[in-house]
């Protein structure tokens, strides 16, 4: 029979799916100021759309753009982290998890597999390991937002129109 985490455990996957929400808002903020669309109206349009599908929105859309842009490497390696954090975020965030009381890690299972005939997927992550993804996310949220540097605000609106 599994045994509930242990509370540092629920503290950091819940810190890491925090993380998670402020990176993406990041990414939504950066696909506004790449299309200088108003803020309110971007946001509208980005809501409810999944991580993926909002990464590969930005990816597109900033290789696209018409913009002073750091070198090339640079920005491959920051989409590169963005994508393996994503792969990461889905792990820990969709992941039915267990305590195993021998080695302390968390042991992930999926909730069923999709394709019929694969097995089981298993990942194991220790403490230490869920500890340093946090870094790894506001390093992305950094890099994405480093991504924009010369944007100005008065480009986009940042609050609603008043009515008179």
């Amino acid at each position: 029979m599994a045994e509930y985490y242990q509370n540092e455990h629920y503290s950091l996957i819940g810190k890491i799916v925090v993380n998670f929400a402020r990176l993406e808002e990041e990414i939504t903020i950066a696909i506004c100021k790449v299309t200088e669309m108003d803020i309110i109206i971007c946001k509208v349009l980005l809501a409810d759309i999944p991580f993926f599908r909002l990464y590969q929105k930005f990816r597109w859309l900033y290789y696209d753009a018409k913009i002073s842009k750091p070198p090339k490497e640079v920005v491959d390696a920051v989409f590169k982290e963005l994508d393996d954090l994503r792969i990461l975020r889905n792990k820990i965030a969709h992941w039915l998890w267990q305590y195993d009381y021998s080695e302390e890690v968390l042991d992930g299972w999926t909730f069923t597999t999709k394709e019929i005939g694969k097995p089981i997927r298993e990942i194991r992550l220790t403490l230490s390991e869920l500890t340093e993804i946090n870094p790894r996310i506001e390093r992305s949220i950094k890099n994405v937002s480093d991504l924009l540097p010369d944007w100005k605000p008065e480009n986009n609106q940042t609050e609603p129109p008043k009515s008179d």
